[in-house]
């Protein structure tokens, strides 16, 4: 129960990480972590919603999350234009 736990907070890190690189945007770890969490679950809906096979294991969640978090990161900043 634990170990999911800091490796969904390492996921999300990684996740955050990646969709600030994309998208340029300069967050400290604590954002990076959230925004790739709430990621994970946008990128989980919206590829689900597209029938194309998506990498299993902790790839195939850092993809996802990073998806989810350039979804969201657009989203903020279309809004907070």
């Amino acid at each position: 129960m634990v170990l999911e736990v800091i490796l969904s907070i390492v996921i999300g890190a990684a996740s955050g990480y990646l969709a600030g690189i994309v998208m340029g945007s300069k967050r400290g770890l604590i954002t990076n972590i959230i925004v790739g969490l709430l990621g994970g679950v946008v990128g989980k809906f919206v590829l689900g919603l597209i029938p194309i096979p998506v990498l299993s294991g902790i790839p195939g969640a850092i993809i996802t999350g990073a998806i989810g978090a350039i979804i969201l990161t657009a989203l903020v900043k279309l809004i907070f234009k």
